[in-house]
């Protein structure tokens, strides 16, 4: 059936057929693969495209293929190819030089990226720490490197004219668009060029009706760490498409009942899915998670040390209370979880705030380290007192060179004895110097902290220790749940990122190695619960 005739904005009424034939001059202009088109132009299309109808929507497909095919056959794309076939040739051969070594153990395949992964990336799927090794080994000249690297920045900067071609058939008709497409990328699975997914992903972005089917080939390149290592423009536009679509479904299953959660479907309703919106909302989830974390801690222990009132039913039904808020949140955190693993040193503050160090726990162990940090050069002054070391000696030692530190410290002493003259001024060198003291110490103790709180969260979320401090009917309940599986195979993975992340004796390629590791685990798990939400 043809579409009635629509109004334009100049105020003439137009004939589909008219429609059609001006939209179908303008797409020739595409050919010219210049995406610099005016947003005037671009919307005047959009709108021709809504008065043409269906009825020539065949046409439109056929100009699509081959459009696409003059864009992934143009010079800068056959360069481009050349470039990265030349970049991964080098890779390959680093790769068997390795296996010569020993350090590698096995020879690139070339059977190890995903069936749908797009074209343009590396045929061999190797692990995190392999993948750090072959890069580290390779012998790639700089300009090469700068090459890949601007191909990379070209995917996620400029757009082509296939996003518009993309917007405009899903204008026309879009059972007919989503047929197209599903058939375009069946038809070119495994050889898909980066820029037309990420454009055709694009296109998706800006509708609310996206069929499952597009959805599923949005998981699939979501999941491909070639993908992710080579064209992340790509992946990251698929997470963000994959998120939104999650989060409705999670938001028609849910009913909000604390502040972070209502926040979250506020955001939701008014469309405001932003990344800068969600990964706000995220921080401020992770410190809720870390503020539940501790609660569920503290109320455990109080009930583990008093056992006259172990099975106390307000302390019981705390405690469900606390683990049913980490129950509402975890999901949502975990579907925006992307947008903080992509952040300069996001990993580790996802990892951390699983044990309570984000926010007011955060500020608490800070506190208490300083407080640490000042005893222990107090008790370093007075042991030198006793032994009749100078306290110039203390002063030198826990600055560890800084001799701007040194001299400021030594500035309190007296001028002729290199003494303190009195308590109050030995306290403020104590001060100064428990900065000192404590950064250098930092690392290794939030290493032992981290590996004491999992220790004691691991212990309190044990059947055993539930079944002594919960009522029967609260235990019952707990343990229909899965959080608390869930929140120990996350703070497994988060224990071992951190403790690898601060051991001395590793080499580089394992500290990147096992920050990607970690970051897989997450990703896994988030893509594990988008396709139970999206069923």
């Amino acid at each position: 059936m043809r579409r009635v005739c629509r109004t334009f904005a100049i105020g003439r009424c137009m004939d589909p057929e008219e429609a059609y034939g001006q939209l179908r001059q303008k797409l020739d202009g595409f050919f010219l693969l210049n995406p610099d088109f005016p947003s005037g132009e671009i919307e005047e299309m959009y709108r021709l495209a809504d008065v043409a109808g269906s009825e020539r929507f065949h046409e439109v497909g056929a100009l699509a293929d081959r459009l696409i095919r003059a864009f992934v056959t143009s010079p800068q794309k056959r360069i481009a190819a050349a470039t990265l076939e030349e970049y991964f040739q080098h890779l390959d051969q680093s790769a068997r030089l390795l296996v010569a070594k020993g350090e590698l153990g096995r020879e690139p395949g070339g059977s190890g990226s995903s069936a749908h992964s797009v074209a343009l990336v590396p045929s061999e799927l190797y692990t995190p720490l392999e993948w750090c090794r072959v890069l580290n080994s390779a012998q790639v000249p700089h300009g090469l490197i700068k090459a890949v690297e601007a191909c990379r920045r070209r995917n996620e900067l400029v757009n082509t004219v296939l996003e518009y071609l993309f917007n405009i058939m899903l204008r026309l008709d879009t059972d007919k668009a989503v047929a197209w497409q599903l058939g375009f990328l069946e038809g070119n699975r495994g050889s898909l060029d980066p820029d037309v997914v990420r454009d055709l992903i694009n296109a998706w972005l800006g509708r609310e009706d996206v069929p499952r089917e597009l959805l599923g080939w949005a998981e699939a390149w979501s999941a491909d760490d070639n993908l992710m290592q080579q064209w992340p423009q790509v992946v990251r536009r698929a997470d963000r498409l994959l998120c939104r679509h999650a989060l409705r479904c999670w938001q028609g299953a849910t009913n909000a009942r604390n502040s972070a959660l209502a926040h979250l479907q506020l955001l939701i309703r008014n469309r405001r899915t932003d990344d800068e919106a969600l990964l706000r909302w995220l921080k401020s989830a992770l410190v809720d998670i870390g503020e539940c974390i501790l609660r569920f801690v503290s109320l455990s222990r109080s009930a583990e040390t008093d056992a006259a009132t172990a099975r106390d039913e307000w302390r019981s039904g705390a405690i469900v209370r606390e683990i049913a808020r980490l129950e509402s949140l975890f999901t949502p955190v975990n579907l925006t979880a992307d947008l903080i693993l992509g952040v300069p040193d996001g990993a580790n503050l996802f990892a951390v705030a699983f044990f309570g160090l984000v926010g007011k726990g955060k500020e608490l162990w800070e506190a208490k380290l300083a407080e640490f940090a000042e005893e222990a050069v107090r008790r370093a002054f007075l042991t030198a007192l006793r032994d009749g070391t100078s306290p110039e000696a203390i002063v030198r030692r826990l600055t560890f060179g800084d001799m701007q530190a040194y001299e400021k410290a030594m500035a309190a002493l007296d001028i002729v004895t290199m003494n303190f003259d009195s308590i109050k001024q030995r306290e403020k060198v104590v001060r100064h110097l428990a900065v000192y003291y404590a950064s250098y110490h930092a690392g290794r103790l939030l290493g032992e902290e981290v590996s004491r709180r999992y220790r004691n969260l691991m212990r309190l979320m044990h059947e055993d220790h539930l079944r002594r401090v919960l009522t029967p009917e609260h235990f019952e309940d707990v343990m229909g749940r899965t959080i608390l599986r869930e929140l120990a195979v996350v703070a497994a993975d988060a224990r071992r990122f951190l403790t690898r992340r601060r051991a001395l004796e590793s080499s580089l390629e394992e500290l990147i190695a096992a920050e990607m590791e970690f970051i897989q685990s997450i990703r896994v798990r988030r893509l594990r619960l988008i396709h139970t939400l999206l069923g």
